[in-house]
C-alpha cells in the first residue's frame, strides 16, 4: 500500500485532555525518488518542496493538480489534509483524508489524522472510531490506543480514559507515555475535583449573601410597616 512508502517521523503532545488541543499529524518522508516520473508525480514532490518552503499557497495548487490528474492517489489527498491543517482548515482536511482512507483502506496515518481531525472538530466518537481502526489495522500501536483515551478524558468520561491508557500500558509495559498519561489523568481529576468544590462554595456563598438580602430586606419592610402604623 501507498503507506509502505513512508517513514513517519511523529511529534506527540500530551496531555490533549487538559485544553490543550494540538494536532500532531503524522507527517511522512518520501524516500522514493520518481526521476522521469509521470506529470502527477512531479507536481506531487514540488508541491512538498513547496510546503517545507513555507509557500503553502503554491503547494496546495500543485497538490490539486497532482489530484486532477491521479485522483486515485491516496498519498496526494493525504498530503493535501496535511497541508490544510496548517491552513486551519479542518473540514478541508476532514474530506481529503477521508478520500485517502477510501482510496486506501489500510492507511494508517491518514486513518490516525482524521482522528486527530475529528477530535479537534469535537467529534470524538468518530475519532475514536478512526483510532481503533489503526489499532485493528496495526493493534501494538500504543499511540492510538492513547488517543481513544485522550478524546474519553475530554469528553470527562475519567473512568473510561484510565481503562484506555491502562490498556495502551499493557500494550507495551517499557513505553513510558501511557504512565504519563495517567499521572496527567490523575492530575486532571484532582483539579477537577477542587475546582468542582470551589465552584460549590461559590455556589453556596452567593445563596448565603442572597438569603442575607432578603432577610435584610423584608426586616426593613416590617420596620416600615411599624412606623407607618405608629405614625
Amino acid at each position: 500500500m501507498a503507506y509502505l512508502l513512508k517513514k513517519s517521523r511523529v511529534n506527540w503532545l500530551a496531555p490533549f485532555f487538559l485544553g490543550f488541543f494540538s494536532l500532531n499529524l503524522l507527517t511522512p518522508t518520501y524516500f522514493v525518488a520518481w526521476a522521469g516520473e509521470d506529470q502527477a508525480h512531479v507536481y506531487f514532490f514540488q508541491a512538498l518542496k513547496y510546503k517545507e518552503e513555507g509557500r503553502i499557497l503554491a503547494a496546495e495548487r500543485l497538490f490539486r493538480r497532482a489530484i486532477e490528474l491521479e485522483p486515485e492517489n491516496a498519498d496526494f489527498h493525504f498530503e493535501l489534509g496535511n497541508l490544510y491543517v496548517e491552513r486551519n482548515n479542518l473540514p478541508g482536511a476532514k474530506i481529503e483524508y477521508g478520500q485517502a482512507t477510501m482510496i486506501t483502506p489500510n492507511h494508517i496515518a491518514a486513518h490516525y489524522n482524521l482522528g486527530l481531525v475529528y477530535r479537534e472538530l469535537g467529534e470524538m466518537g468518530e475519532a475514536r472510531s478512526e483510532f481503533r481502526r489503526v489499532l485493528e489495522i496495526d493493534p501494538s500501536n500504543v499511540k492510538a490506543q492513547l488517543q481513544i483515551g485522550y478524546t474519553y478524558a475530554a469528553e470527562g468520561f475519567i473512568e473510561d480514559a484510565r481503562e484506555a491508557f491502562r490498556e495502551a500500558q499493557a500494550m507495551d509495559a517499557t513505553n513510558p507515555e501511557p504512565e504519563v498519561a495517567l499521572q496527567d489523568l490523575e492530575r486532571f481529576e484532582i483539579e477537577a475535583r477542587e475546582k468542582a468544590q470551589t465552584d460549590q462554595e461559590r455556589r453556596l456563598f452567593q445563596k448565603q449573601r442572597l438569603l442575607s438580602r432578603a432577610i435584610r430586606s423584608r426586616d426593613l419592610g416590617i420596620l416600615d410597616n411599624s412606623e407607618d402604623e405608629n405614625g
